[in-house]
């Protein structure tokens, strides 16, 4: 629910237009409400404190506060304030109501509804209004309203009961999904009659069983389109399992929207569709197709803390040096660091997990503990026994003082090789002396491997003996694998990764969050990964576990991610690369839709259509984007569908903020926050 009083800054004086607008805002409250008979008193305030010319077009902003309805676009119209405010009275909203809107609009009702109830459901079946209703309700701090893409006629089931539930298109009748949505005790109010002809807004309340009707009188509004109601959408498919039908009146961006939860905020997302999904799994891969993009770690948090809250996840197992992780997990667990002990998650990329949106995570692990309410305390766990990019970069710090050249040229293969791409750039030729200091650096790389899976607090405490031995044994071959960057290092990383994990999950309470990069966490039997010989970690999960590992990927449209310009390279912002021609972005992005989560097992039961088929082109970006074309990201070929088990898309994104590593070691390091 917004206040009101986290809008009033007094430090800032209002403009002339801000002065004009407040003062019709109030001349509508008491000409066009109060002296026509709108008498609550909470209604009167919520509507002298909702900006309605935010949310209009700038050619009808100056109208704003005459008593009429006036366009909005799609052919729809924002209606007038007094019947806002008859509507709103009769449903006698109170502070604690859930309440459900039909009918987003421009989003102005869903704001005032917001300034009254305490949790705001609205749906919307139009695109484009869908997109500026959001806009507009963040704008004025309502972000935090649930907004949806789908045919409103069939409510928001996975959020029902409702206390409220106004309409705000006419239909002939009141259709049957909304009434079933209303809670013992609630109110519905919605304008009946014809389109063309006499419409009353009537309001209906439920005691048990039992509906009362009571018409306020005549009205005029859109049609709700009663035949969209009829045909199965989305809506049901928790609860009935039937397909969506194929609609030919929509366009293929269409029909994958109308698929999709949509959301405005991530702090305000519905996760509730996603926690049924999940319910019984018990791996859940978190995939971005890039590393440095805030929004995504944010869903990561988003994801995790409902896993935590709601399902009993016990395990986050992130895709890094077990020994940072190791130092986060203590810190999470209330122990402090030692001022001896050394930063955490410093290696090259370090803005992976050291930014300001992990860190809030971790924050909240470790508030979480210090709350002492009897919570079993959640593990974090380190998938990275060897420490490849720690050994990656011990083995350029001595190339570049025994063999500059070929110390350049791994840098570019550290940036190129990736199993699916052709041409990848070839292992650099190496003078013996430059061998022989690269050998040293893998010795003790295995030997420190060695000694991590032997010590009493190390991995070991996962895995059984035969495990523990097969990884040692396996420790050399990957270790040099992965520093020459040989064709076999991604198959032999992720077998060893799935190995460790299927551990971790056969002793986890609860199911496991793990958190990795796209072409980690997809199924590599549908991407160009297959055709390389490679497998992947999601392959992996799904061979062990079937249905219980679950697969999330997330992509983007445009924006900003961290990432370097060379290997080892400082963290800069970058520009993400526009969408590529039939690529998964410019598909996603045709729903116009500012982000939304896309539940991927039902369009492998024929319940969207065939939009996503075909091994499409998505974006993925690794640590590195460099200036040369053969620098870029490499573009993964893949289907959607197979590749994940749900997809997290968000238009517009921006970098981390990294928390840097410091130089000082007389002085105390910032991450965690606090620690």
């Amino acid at each position: 629910m917004a206040r009101t009083d986290e809008r009033d800054d007094t430090t800032q004086p209002a403009t002339g237009d801000q002065r004009r607008f407040a003062a019709a805002r109030n001349r509508m409250v008491h000409e066009g409400l109060v002296r026509r008979g709108i008498s609550d008193r909470r209604v009167l305030d919520a509507m002298a404190t909702v900006p309605r010319e935010r949310f209009l077009p700038a050619a009808s902003a100056a109208s704003a506060y005459e008593d009429r309805p006036l366009p909005i676009g799609s052919g729809q119209t924002i209606s007038q304030p007094y019947v806002v405010a008859l509507a709103l009275e009769a449903a006698a909203v109170q502070p604690t109501d859930r309440a459900l809107e039909v009918g987003t609009g421009s989003g102005y009702a869903a704001a005032v509804l917001d300034e009254l109830a305490a949790e705001v459901w609205t749906v919307e079946r139009h695109g484009d209004l869908v997109v500026d209703a959001s806009e507009s309700l963040r704008a004025t701090l309502h972000g935090s309203v649930h907004v949806r893409w789908g045919d409103g006629a069939l409510g928001w089931p996975e959020a029902a009961p409702f206390d409220v539930v106004v309409v705000s298109a006419a239909g002939e009748r009141i259709p049957e999904p909304l009434l079933d949505q209303l809670a013992d005790g609630g109110r519905l109010v919605m304008p009946v009659g014809p389109a063309d002809g006499h419409q009353e807004l009537v309001v209906v309340r439920r005691d048990g069983d039992r509906l009362d009707r009571e018409e306020l009188g005549p009205v005029q509004f859109v049609p709700l389109l009663p035949e969209r109601a009829t045909r199965p959408v989305r809506a049901h498919r928790h609860r009935t399992g039937e397909p969506v039908a194929a609609d030919p009146e929509l366009s293929p961006a269409e029909r994958l929207a109308r698929a999709c939860e949509p959301f405005s905020s991530i702090t305000g997302a519905d996760l509730s569709g996603l926690l049924h999904r999940l319910s019984g799994a018990r791996v859940v891969l978190l995939g971005p197709s890039t590393l440095g993009t805030s929004e995504f770690v944010q869903v990561g948090a988003r994801i995790t803390r409902a896993l935590v809250d709601h399902l009993g996840c016990r395990t986050v197992v992130l895709d890094a040096d077990w020994p940072d992780v190791a130092a986060l997990d203590a810190w999470c667990a209330g122990i402090d660091p030692s001022p001896d002990e050394p930063p955490p998650c410093a290696a090259f990329p370090s803005w992976r997990w050291r930014n300001q949106e992990f860190g809030a995570l971790l924050a909240w692990l470790r508030r979480r503990v210090a709350a002492g309410d009897g919570s079993d305390p959640v593990r974090l766990v380190g998938l990275d026994v060897d420490a490849g990019d720690c050994v990656r970069s011990q083995v350029l710090d001595a190339l570049d003082g025994s063999d500059p050249v070929a110390a350049d040229a791994l840098r570019r293969r550290y940036v190129t090789d990736v199993p699916w791409a052709h041409g990848p750039v070839g292992p650099p030729t190496l003078s013996g002396r430059a061998a022989a200091a690269v050998d040293r650096v893998v010795e003790r790389a295995v030997e420190a491997a060695r000694q991590r899976l032997e010590h009493p607090s190390g991995p070991r405490e996962f895995l059984d003996p035969t495990a523990q031995d097969d990884l040692v044994r396996s420790t050399p071959q990957s270790v040099a694998a992965t520093v020459a960057g040989g064709p076999d290092w991604w198959s032999e990383r992720e077998r060893r990764a799935a190995t460790f994990l299927r551990s971790i999950v056969d002793r986890a309470e609860g199911p496991v969050v793990v958190w990795s990069h796209a072409a980690r966490v997809g199924d590599a039997a549908a991407t160009d990964l297959d055709l390389a010989g490679g497998s992947s970690l999601g392959q992996a999960c799904r061979s062990a576990f079937g249905d219980d590992a679950y697969l999330i990927g997330m992509g983007s449209g445009t924006g900003s991610v961290a990432a370097a310009t060379s290997w080892g390279g400082h963290t800069e912002v970058l520009s993400l690369e526009p969408a590529r021609a039939g690529s998964i972005e410019e598909l996603l992005d045709a729903s116009h839709l500012p982000a939304f989560l896309l539940d991927l097992r039902a369009t492998r039961q024929h319940r969207v259509g065939a939009e996503l088929g075909g091994r499409r082109p998505q974006r993925v970006v690794g640590p590195v984007v460099g200036p040369a074309p053969t620098d870029r990201p490499a573009v993964l070929r893949g289907v959607l569908p197979q590749q994940f088990d749900e997809y997290v898309w968000i238009g517009a994104t921006s970098a981390v903020v990294p928390v840097p590593v410091p130089v000082d070691t007389t002085r105390a390091d910032r991450f965690p926050p606090g620690g």
